[in-house]
Parts: structure tokens; sequence; C-alpha cells
């Protein structure tokens, strides 16, 4: 815990690795798009807080979207792997290539199967001194099919 750490709002990234996401980038993107908003309106992340997304060599259209939605979207910053190197390695890509933009990064899945609602909560236990915040997934929702 860094106490002597100033309380103000930090800039924000929100790393999403992806492969192969076409399918749910649109419902995604937009709601982290909304939620990045929210928090800047709410003066818990300061307005240079970002989106990243690391396109891990998809062979779909993921990289494509990704594009079209970064000129849309100055939320929204993406790069693109030249071939599939797997999720950790497109994660340890992101935190290398926008960690140093940011005072704090929150990893998420593409698919968002994570609680975005808990987000608020890091970010008051960052501002509390907290220097490592991560989730625990308390129950999975699993459906079995035969």
């Amino acid at each position: 815990m860094n106490n002597n750490r100033p309380v103000v709002p930090p800039t924000l990234g929100i790393l999403i690795p992806c492969f192969n996401e076409e399918e749910v980038l649109p419902i995604s993107l937009h709601r982290l798009t909304t939620l990045v908003m929210e928090l800047k309106a709410d003066g818990l992340i300061t307005a240079g807080s970002f989106i990243g997304a690391v396109d891990d060599g998809s062979d779909d259209q993921t990289w494509h979207y990704l594009v079209d939605a970064a000129k849309k979207d100055a939320n929204l910053r993406a790069i693109s792997l030249s071939t599939n190197f797997g999720h950790q390695n497109a994660l340890l890509c992101g935190l290398i290539e926008f960690g140093n933009k940011v005072d704090c990064m929150i990893t998420l899945d593409a698919d968002l199967q994570d609680d975005l609602g808990v987000i608020k909560s890091m970010l008051m236990a960052y501002n509390e001194g907290f220097d490592i915040i991560y989730g625990v997934r308390k129950k999975k929702k699993c459906r079995l099919s035969f």
C-alpha cells in the first residue's frame, strides 16, 4: 500500500487482448466506452484514460473493426500483432505498449465475462493507496450440455 501517493484521479488503461473477436467487439467496446465516459464524468479517472486493444493475429475482421472503431472513438487505441502469439503474450505486449501512458491498468477479456461493476471499487481502492488490486470470481455460471 502506498499512502504517499496523492489522491488525484488516475489515468486508467483498460487492456483487452483480442483473437477472432469480431462478433463480440461491437457490444464489448460499446459497454467499455460507456463505462470509461461514466468514470471520467464521475471524476474517478482522467480525461486521458483509454481502452487499449491488442489484436493477437486474428484471422477474422477483428483488426479492421478495431481500426474503424479507433477512428471514431478517442477512447480506443489498438495495436496488431503479426501472428497469434497467445493470450498472455498479447497482454504483455499491451502492458509494454500502453503501460507507460497510464497510472493503472485493468485487463479484461474481450468477451466481457468479468463484472464491469467492480471497476469503480477497484479505482476507489487504488485511490486509497493500494498498488495491486485484483478480482476473484466468486461464482462461475456454468452450463452443462450433453
